[in-house]
């Protein structure tokens, strides 16, 4: 079954990942937040339709910044120590423009991303992030 991602408008949004603000979201639909299950499914047999509940609230959060965002350091150390073995689960909070809060627990770096150059300068890097409980307010 698809996967139904939440898109929000960098300008309208606040996003703190481990307790510090992000800083030089990319413009656009730069944060995505995608859960790994639907809430429900729906399966039509010869005796009708039967739906299954899921309990998983685990998915993804996925956030574009500027090349020259400065939240890039913070992340960088966290990879880094994710990678040495020295790995730690941290929090997230997203805070919408109408004031409804998502919190992100039991986060870690799935991908650092690359930076995406659009020509001599670097314009954008995506950072994936794991995310073991989804929680909308």
């Amino acid at each position: 079954m698809a996967r139904n991602p939440l898109w929000f408008d960098q300008s309208r949004v606040t996003v703190i990942i481990d307790g510090k603000p992000v800083i030089g979201l990319f413009s656009g639909d730069s944060v995505r937040i995608t859960p790994n299950t639907e809430g429900s499914s729906m399966d039509v047999g010869l005796s009708g339709a039967t739906t299954t509940f899921s309990n998983d609230q685990s998915g993804q959060l996925e956030i574009d910044l500027k090349g020259t965002s400065l939240s890039l350091e913070i992340f960088n150390r966290l990879w880094k120590a994710q990678t040495s073995g020295a790995a730690r689960l941290f929090s997230g909070l997203i805070i919408t423009a109408a004031i409804e809060p998502v919190q992100l627990e039991g986060m870690s770096i799935a991908s650092i991303g690359s930076i995406s150059t659009g020509g001599k300068q670097a314009t954008a890097r995506t950072l994936v992030f794991n995310v073991q409980k989804i929680k909308f307010q």
